[in-house]
């Protein structure tokens, strides 16, 4: 977990935004939401891809591009160390140097902002894994999506706060919600039917199901240890794939080897 002070190497500076007569909040939500990848925990996340080669043809989108990819990673640096509470406007602007006006030039509103931490962390994580090569690992992927608040509480502080609040038709996340959870459960789902055809799993287990309760466990372990930070996240995840009967060999002792945000 990097924890770099404020006003360090990459940071935006101290000036106000220039304004990019190209682009505008919008135009990067827009483009993040063309296509999306999967992460680690088999998340759909949008692939940026596409928006970050336009931006090497056009000068001043480019550098908007740039200034709010700096301010994000900034972003995060901040809700690392502080945590969720601790990330107001305010402090993330200070942290890069800008005032709440110009830092929200860039996002347009509180939670717009919010939403773009979520997304820049979503595409740190980005993996592409097969419904065959996730099923190498099941077990290992989702318990260390259940265990995460433990390495980064502040940012899954903030991320079960907004999924709540998203689900609101008209809240800002609402469309980058709805879609990675429902890319998380296809891809679990598609997981399961791969160990099912290798007999590791029972064939009556109905996957979309057992999809279901595994990313519903996820949500209520990590909930709960935020009322309580002795639970043990690592027993209750265990407890859920065990008795679904999904095979949990291959889970080390103790803390996980990964420490991605």
């Amino acid at each position: 977990m990097s924890t770099k002070a404020p006003h360090s190497q990459g940071e935006v500076g101290p000036e106000e935004p220039e304004e990019d007569a190209d682009v505008s909040p919008a135009d990067t939500v827009n483009a993040a939401q063309a296509s999306t990848i999967h992460t680690a925990s088999g998340d759909a996340v949008p692939d940026t891809s596409d928006r970050d080669r336009r931006a090497t043809r056009r000068g001043p989108y480019r550098k908007g591009i740039e200034r709010r990819r700096r301010i994000l990673d900034a972003a995060l640096e901040v809700i690392d160390r502080d945590g969720y509470s601790g990330a107001t406007v305010k402090q993330l602007a200070d942290a890069v140097g800008l005032s709440q006006n110009g830092l929200l030039h860039y996002f347009g509103s509180k939670d717009e902002l919010f939403l773009a931490v979520l997304r820049h962390r979503d595409e740190g994580l980005a993996l592409d894994y097969s419904p065959e090569e996730l099923a190498n690992h099941l077990a290992l992927h989702v318990r260390e999506a259940a265990v995460r608040p433990e390495r980064v509480p502040g940012l899954l502080e903030l991320e079960a706060k907004m999924s709540m609040e998203a689900t609101d038709p008209t809240h800002p996340a609402h469309e980058f919600f709805l879609n990675r959870r429902l890319g998380t459960l296809e891809s679990i789902r598609s997981a399961i039917v791969v160990l099912q055809q290798r007999g590791t799993v029972r064939p009556e287990l109905d996957a979309a199901q057992a999809a279901l309760v595994l990313q519903a466990a996820v949500d209520g372990l990590r909930i709960q240890w935020f009322y309580s930070h002795t639970l043990d996240l690592d027993a209750g995840i265990r407890l859920t794939l065990d008795a679904l009967g999904i095979p949990i060999d291959d889970l080390p002792d103790g803390p996980t080897a990964n420490a991605d945000r």
